[in-house]
């Protein structure tokens, strides 16, 4: 048995006030305490591929870093990866345990990742999105579909995807404040840059969110700033202009590109490549680097590099207006309600079922249910009717009950959970959604050496043999009117174009306090453009399951189509349905207007608990007081794992990520050793390495 520790916070502890003076270096103190106060955190993510098929696995690693100090955070522990679907849906989600500013781990692109199309990864901390929905991490990569025979990865195609979420303006260039010609001037030359200003009452010099330097404008004075660029940092740099109260005139912001001396240097020791042989690698750079390195066969490559973590890091994370100066110096409010998770927690409140019950002292008791361990604890309601609770460093998901106490009895009391605080999807750029060219300089290739050029035609026999051989799954051509073609849910996602995930969207209408609605009604108002009644009317469906007139309800219209529904596989009541059902009662449903009982008609499939008895289920209908639901702790990375060829012969292998080290460190000399074994056709390699110096340089290898 393990304890559960309590702890009772406000979760506004980051909001601020700070009085407002008229004098110049007040308001430059108030910047550099807010900042002091509230540093800003970065996450970057680097991936072992710029593409991927189905069934593959995307690897990555975190660098997550602070404002303040500009190196590796020790702020939050808890980081939050995504993988959001073409439609805009998160599929799958990773919650990764960063240990000083670093953390890895992985997405396998199976079971509810079922289509093709361009997919977005996107990262960020609890803390990070208090400043807004554009600080995060954010990356759209191609998910082709399964290779039809193994190894032939020459469909490489997405044009013939639609994409649903537009384009929007979101980080394009630098911009330019309105008077920006005329009330600030910078001028670069080889070995400096010169700001020049004459208006406002106060200037101020920020390196991301340190202030530099400042002062006062006095009336008529020309402001003439010199800066050598040798002592200036990497990053953005911003010049901003305010008034006497404090309040931003204007500014204008600068790159200062990153040195290019400071690097991982790749030295690639094998001379003669064999199938399945081993590759020896040794590289050079700055003494204690953090950084992580793969290896694609060049090959199978099929989308060009995106930013690296300097470009992210430097340039894209900043997103020019990342500080704000009228934020920094309290003149614009900042809400900051978001904690920071320096640990695990479980926020949440209880919502009374009857007026005039009270909301502090309630005790809320929890129980959580590993696979091979529980954790029991209490705790007790702030006057808000909040509660929290740190939980130790657990891995995986946990069944997790609640039960609202008064006096030692239940009490009728609706138990939310505080966990719904991602950041709002957004549109993608035209650029985001098409491939880009693969740069071919960063190719190694390697001559066949004559003594190995036979060792290399007899795999080439043994792959063409396995290829022609193999027998991959496609798509299965099913009859129209076969009721029983969905045998399970895979055949469902195989086929499906939209899925939703019933169990999470109960859990977050629950975490909100509210009444589980009914499923076709619920279906209705989050498909919203796509699903109506057939009337046109919109939602009218009665949440009480023992309501006979909710049982004569025509069903929804898919786009004008008729729906035609399976539950559990079966095929129900035709274009009625035969009896309403709660939202909570199903798993999933899949959507599909490719594939139906006739043509014509989208074809929807929901799946209940009863279909899968391994799940948990709700709480029985006895107890609705309490609240059975799942905690999720950190997700454990998987091994990055390939066969031994030291012990087995050589044998058809089609990696594409040919190695993935996501912990690798340079020693005090600054030397770091890498060798794996290659794939039994790859003669040509891209190699990738991204990392952090101990001083908190972004640094990058190719």
């Amino acid at each position: 048995m393990r304890g559960l520790a309590s702890l009772l916070c406000s979760l506004s502890i980051f909001a601020h006030t700070l009085s407002l003076g008229a004098d110049t270096g007040e308001c430059i103190m108030r910047a550099a305490q807010w900042n002091r106060l509230y540093p800003q955190e970065k996450v970057y993510l680097h991936l072992d591929n710029t593409a991927y098929f189905l069934g593959e696995t995307i690897w990555m690693k975190a660098y997550v870093t602070r404002s303040d100090t500009e190196n590796r955070s020790n702020i939050s522990r808890v980081l939050y990866v995504e993988l959001i679907s073409p439609r805009g849906f998160v599929i799958e989600r990773r919650k990764l345990q960063v240990t000083d500013g670093l953390a890895w781990g992985d997405i396998k692109l199976t079971k509810r990742i079922f289509k093709a199309g361009y997919y977005e990864i996107r990262a960020y901390t609890r803390y990070m999105t208090n400043w807004g929905k554009r600080n995060f991490f954010s990356r759209v990569v191609p998910v082709f579909d399964k290779p039809r025979i193994e190894g032939d990865y020459s469909r490489m195609s997405l044009e013939q995807y639609d994409v649903t979420r537009q384009p929007d303006e979101r980080r394009v260039s630098i911009p330019e404040s309105e008077d920006a010609d005329n009330d600030i001037r910078i001028t670069e030359l080889p070995d400096s840059i010169y700001f020049d200003a004459d208006k406002g009452s106060g200037w101020a010099l920020l390196h991301g969110s340190n202030i530099i330097t400042g002062n006062a404008i006095r009336e008529g004075e020309h402001i003439h700033l010199s800066l050598p660029r040798h002592k200036m940092k990497e990053g953005i740099w911003q010049m901003v202009l305010f008034d006497e109260a404090g309040k931003e005139i204007t500014h204008r912001d600068i790159i200062v590109v990153p040195k290019a001396d400071e690097e991982l240097k790749i030295t690639v020791r094998t001379t003669g490549i064999r199938p399945c042989g081993r590759v020896s690698i040794d590289i050079q750079g700055p003494p204690h680097t953090a950084f992580s390195f793969s290896a694609i066969d060049a090959a199978t490559i099929c989308n060009g590099f995106q930013e690296d973590i300097r470009e992210w890091m430097l340039r894209k994370s900043e997103n020019w207006h990342r500080y704000d100066w009228n934020t920094m110096t309290g003149i614009t409010p900042w809400d900051g309600s978001q904690v920071i998770e320096d640990k695990l927690y479980l926020f949440g409140k209880v919502v009374p079922k009857k007026k005039n019950m009270p909301l502090e002292g309630v005790s809320v008791s929890a129980t959580f249910r590993g696979s091979e361990e529980r954790m029991f604890g209490s705790v007790k309601t702030d006057s808000t009717g909040a509660y929290a609770i740190i939980l130790p460093d657990i891995e995986g998901i946990w069944n997790m009950q609640l039960s609202p106490q008064v006096k030692g009895k239940e009490a009728e009391y609706r138990i939310t959970v505080d966990r719904h605080f991602a950041p709002p999807l957004r549109p993608l750029e035209d650029s985001e959604v098409r491939q880009t060219p693969v740069d071919t300089t960063r190719i190694h290739h390697w001559q066949i050496a004559p003594q190995y050029e036979e060792e290399w035609q007899n795999m080439y026999e043994k792959n063409a043999t396995v290829m022609k051989e193999v027998n991959v799954k496609g798509k299965r051509k099913l009859d129209h009117y076969d009721y029983n073609a969905f045998t399970n849910t895979e055949d469902a996602e195989h086929f499906s174009e939209i899925y939703f995930d019933c169990e999470e969207a109960a859990e977050d209408i629950a975490d909100r306090g509210e009444e589980i609605p009914e499923l076709t009604a619920w279906l209705v108002q989050t498909a919203g453009s796509y699903l109506e009644d057939s009337y046109g009317q919109g939602p009218n469906y009665s949440k009480d399951p023992g309501e006979e007139a909710a049982k004569i309800k025509h069903f929804p219209k898919w786009n004008g189509r008729n729906v035609v529904w399976y539950i559990d596989n079966q095929p129900v009541g035709g274009i009625w349905y035969p009896y309403p059902v709660l939202l909570d009662e199903y798993q999933s449903v899949y959507i599909s207007d490719s594939h139906g009982h006739n043509e014509g008609n989208v074809t929807i499939y929901a799946y209940s608990y009863e279909h899968d008895t391994s799940k948990w289920t709700k709480a029985p209908k006895t107890n609705r007081q309490t609240r059975y639901t799942h905690y999720y702790g950190y997700s454990p990375p998987s091994e990055f794992k390939t066969e031994d060829y030291s012990d087995i012969p050589p044998m058809p292998d089609f990696r594409r990520t040919l190695f993935w080290a996501p912990d690798m460190w340079t020693d005090e000399n600054g030397e770091a050793h890498i060798e794996f074994w290659n794939n039994s056709s790859c003669t040509d390699m891209i190699f990738s390495a991204e990392g952090i110096t101990k001083d908190g340089h972004f640094i990058t290898g190719k």
